[in-house]
């Protein structure tokens, strides 16, 4: 699936923009164009980063994620 169609959805389907908080909601780090394979974790963090390499995912979604106030996304 493309990153940009699921994000789309995603962000529609969960209200993304009605949410205020101070953790930024949504796709915080760009990468592949599609995905096939998708890890879930709590945290965002180094050891949560190898295991979804280990397991070859194209996409990470976690609960606490890296950006909180400040900058939007990395691109």
């Amino acid at each position: 699936m493309e990153i940009k169609k699921l994000k789309n959805f995603l962000d529609e389907y969960l209200k993304i923009a009605e949410i205020e908080d101070v953790s930024v909601n949504g796709l915080q780090v760009e990468g592949k164009k599609n995905v096939n394979k998708i890890c879930f974790a709590v945290d965002a963090c180094a050891e949560t980063f190898k295991l979804a390499k280990k397991e070859n995912a194209d996409m990470l979604f976690v609960h606490h994620g890296m950006i909180w106030g400040g900058i939007k996304k990395v691109t």
